[in-house]
C-alpha cells in the first residue's frame, strides 16, 4: 500500500497546539495575534513547499507564497 502523500502546510492558519500545524509547520505565539499561528522559523532551514522566508518581529519565519496583493491580505 502506497502512504498518502503530506499534507500542504497550513501556513498563518490559527492554532492552539503544534498538532493543529500541518506540512512541517508549527504553531507560533506571534504578539499579533491572541492565539498562535502556523509558521516555522527559517534563519537556518529552508521552507516547507507552497512557503517564502521574511523578517517578522525581528526573526526570520516561513509565511505563504503570494501571487497577488489579495492572496496575502493586502488591498495595496
Amino acid at each position: 500500500m502506497v502512504p498518502p502523500p503530506p499534507e500542504p502546510a497550513n501556513y498563518a492558519d490559527h492554532c492552539a497546539a503544534p498538532a493543529d500545524c500541518v506540512g512541517g509547520l508549527s504553531c507560533a505565539a506571534l504578539p499579533t495575534v491572541t492565539d498562535g499561528i502556523c509558521t516555522a522559523l527559517c534563519d537556518a532551514t529552508a521552507c516547507p513547499d507552497g512557503g517564502r522566508c521574511e523578517d517578522l518581529f525581528g526573526m526570520r519565519f516561513c509565511l505563504a507564497d503570494c501571487t497577488t496583493s489579495a492572496d496575502c491580505g493586502r488591498s495595496d
